[in-house]
């Protein structure tokens, strides 16, 4: 890496550790990381950003990527599984431009007042109004505040509130405006971010990153947290019914943990709150109070002026004005939308895929270049993800394996080359796992595999398959589904 990458690095991250907010695990957990399943062997630097003042506008979706990733890979190096609304000021009007304007109440899905025991009640009866909801627009308001638990006085960091508005469509694409940015965009169909950002001297600066695979960057900066997650492996948590968010019934979840004592420094306790929409499932309120080295931190987040089943406004995915000087950025290889017989193309080798059934089915390829093991061999990782979406519930088939760069040694005794990728190899002749097998149909039976709730992890050669699924019945019968 030259001098230069590594100061534009450096100054990234500088920006993202003053521009926003640690990722709390369980919302790390919630969201599979953009790259996907992690080789156990693969060496990662863990990132953890700390908040501070009002976010800067440039560089901001740049800066926040690497971080988000950055821990996101973290966290699911260690766990392996994935798991993702309190604000009492009035919102800000909504201004975003729209094709339509639909009720307020347009999801037709019956809603039946109920009083769930447990979480996964909660995250049954949410899934169940998330699969027929196509989109939504919304105003997001985000405030973050740090004090010192001895001494309230102390300003730590300065209140930040920030004020969105957001238009989300079920296939990720995004069109935002607000506080964070004159207008900003992803746009699901070509892995491209756009955004305009007032400068500091007044001006308007344009920004262009392609390559991305997802919208979880400027997702998670302008709203704070995910209004469409999995919390059913949030721990300890009380279910209550409450009626307060958009006027209507609403379910909240309290989830609180801690570990040390007052007495030591190293002490840690935190208390998040979920609050879903009976109506639509989505996640309406969150918040977050953690307390640690006497530092207390509070993130408030809503989003209000909700609106569902909308188009996205006319200028998305957003121009840029003719002359104008556009910071670009990215992999221009990073993201490809597929058919399945091109990506079988461009992924070389086996690539199984699930049925598709009534879902739409999308097919993203991305490659880059990383080290493999611990003798970070250079390899190039490859990798298919793919979508099995109704309305705004997705489950997906990530399938990766990493491919020996040309010329390059083999130094590690336990890697085995197997039509060009790499594995781990007892014998030195087969890629080996586990001998038992969860998947008993369809092209993947008999295939090393294992089971672990909503996940099935597979591998045929040096080809490694992860499916997740709303349930554990849903993900093993995608399992057994592939031809």
């Amino acid at each position: 890496m030259d001098t230069e990458v590594e100061q534009r690095i450096a100054r990234l991250a500088q920006h993202w550790d003053t521009s926003t907010r640690p990722v709390a695990a369980d919302e790390a957990r919630s969201r599979p990381s953009a790259i996907g399943a992690l080789d156990i062997h693969s060496v990662v630097a863990p990132v953890r950003p700390v908040p501070q003042a009002i976010p800067a506008r440039r560089w901001i979706w740049m800066a926040a990527a690497a971080s988000i990733v950055a821990l996101v890979v973290a966290v699911a190096a260690i766990v392996r599984e994935p798991s993702n609304g309190s604000i009492s000021s009035a919102p800000a009007e909504s201004t975003v431009p729209t094709t339509a304007a639909p009720d307020e109440t347009a999801v037709t899905t019956p809603v039946v007042e109920e009083r769930p025991t447990t979480v996964s009640d909660v995250m049954a009866q949410a899934t169940t109004r998330l699969s027929a909801l196509q989109s939504f627009r919304a105003t997001a308001t985000v405030r973050t505040t740090q004090r010192s638990i001895d001494d309230a006085t102390a300003v730590v960091a300065p209140e930040s509130t920030t004020v969105n508005d957001i238009t989300l469509m079920a296939d990720g694409s995004l069109w935002m405006h607000g506080d964070l940015s004159l207008w900003g965009s992803y746009d699901a169909s070509t892995g491209m971010s756009r955004g305009a950002f007032l400068a500091a001297d007044g001006t308007t600066q344009y920004q262009e990153i392609v390559g991305w695979t997802d919208n979880s960057t400027p997702l998670l900066i302008a709203l704070g947290y995910d209004p469409v997650m999995r919390f059913d492996a949030v721990q300890d948590t009380v279910v209550e019914v409450v009626d307060r968010q958009l006027g209507r019934p609403a379910w909240r979840l309290t989830a609180s943990f801690a570990y040390g004592t007052p007495e030591d420094t190293t002490a840690f306790s935190q208390v998040e709150t979920y609050t879903i929409d009976q109506e639509s499932g989505l996640i309406v309120e969150y918040g977050r109070t953690s307390i640690n080295n006497g530092i207390e931190d509070v993130t408030e987040a809503k989003i209000s002026d909700l609106q569902v089943d909308v188009d996205l406004p006319a200028e998305f995915p957003g121009a840029f004005p003719d002359g104008a000087v556009v910071d670009r950025s990215g992999n221009p290889d990073g993201f490809a939308l597929l058919t399945p017989e091109t990506a079988s193309q461009r992924f070389g080798g086996e690539l199984l895929l699930p049925a598709q059934g009534d879902a739409e089915q999308r097919i993203v390829l991305s490659s880059s270049d990383g080290v493999w093991g611990d003798q970070a061999i250079p390899v190039t990782n490859f990798q298919v993800t793919v979508q099995l979406r109704t309305g705004f519930v997705t489950k997906s088939v990530v399938v990766s394996k990493a491919v020996l760069q040309l010329g390059a040694p083999i130094s590690d005794p336990g890697a085995l080359v197997v039509d060009g990728a790499l594995c781990r190899s007892q014998d030195r002749v087969t890629c080996t796992d586990t001998p038992d097998s969860a998947i008993t149909s369809g092209a993947l039976a008999g295939r090393p595999s294992t089971q672990e709730g909503r996940i099935v992890t597979a591998t045929s050669g040096p080809v490694r398959y992860v499916i997740m699924a709303q349930t554990a019945d849903d993900a093993l019968a995608t399992a057994n589904s592939f031809s």
